[in-house]
């Protein structure tokens, strides 16, 4: 929680009296923001039914064959973590909701050209043989 303390002055009977006003905030979790969580897995775990819910949590835990703590741990793993969802359990995700794999990504991964990929190690490549 933070406070911030402003200092006001209210006029009474002419004369100005100087008060100080205090204003909580609440800190805003994470939570709040799904921009923050690299996988949508969260988000469309929360819009199914509660019963649905736990069923699906312990369905999809036992069909990767991890825990359900792991389940949760896909669920809140932020943006600028190291931490990626492996490949074949992203997919079973993917395939449980419905949705395509690049659309359990909160931010789209970038999408990389052959071509381009193959120019630019040629030019790296001529670059360090040339220095």
């Amino acid at each position: 929680m933070f406070r911030l303390y402003i200092s006001v002055y209210i006029c009474l009977e002419h004369t100005f009296v100087k008060t100080r006003i205090i204003i909580h905030f609440m800190e805003m979790t994470s939570n709040t923001n799904p921009k923050t969580y690299k996988y949508k897995v969260d988000y469309y775990l929360r819009k199914l039914p509660k019963d649905q819910y736990d069923v699906a949590r312990n369905t999809l835990a036992v069909r990767m064959k991890v825990h359900v703590r792991t389940i949760d741990k896909y669920r809140y793993t932020k943006i600028n973590s190291h931490y990626s969802i492996p490949s074949e359990h992203l997919f079973i995700l993917a395939n449980f909701f419905g949705v395509s794999m690049v659309d359990m990504f909160e931010q789209a991964p970038e999408v990389v050209n052959r071509e381009q990929l193959i120019e630019e190690h040629k030019e790296k490549t001529f670059k360090d043989y040339n220095s």
